[in-house]
């Protein structure tokens, strides 16, 4: 799975159904994390002939 950056103000915008470029085909679930904190899981897909992630649910971190 390649790691990519984005700044938190985006990541904090996003909600269900948004869309993250990938550079890699894949099928497979995955968990979105930021300085180690799970923040959402998807599903790695195709959105417009490029390659996403959607994202499915918001994380609740147990540690708050």
């Amino acid at each position: 799975m390649p790691l990519f950056k984005m700044s938190v103000g985006n990541i904090l915008d996003m909600k269900e159904g948004d869309f993250l470029p990938m550079d890699r085909r894949a099928t497979s679930s995955v968990l979105i994390k930021t300085v180690g904190v799970p923040l959402f899981r998807g599903v790695l897909g195709e959105s417009e002939g490029r390659k996403a992630v959607k994202i499915e649910e918001l994380v609740r971190d147990e540690r708050a």
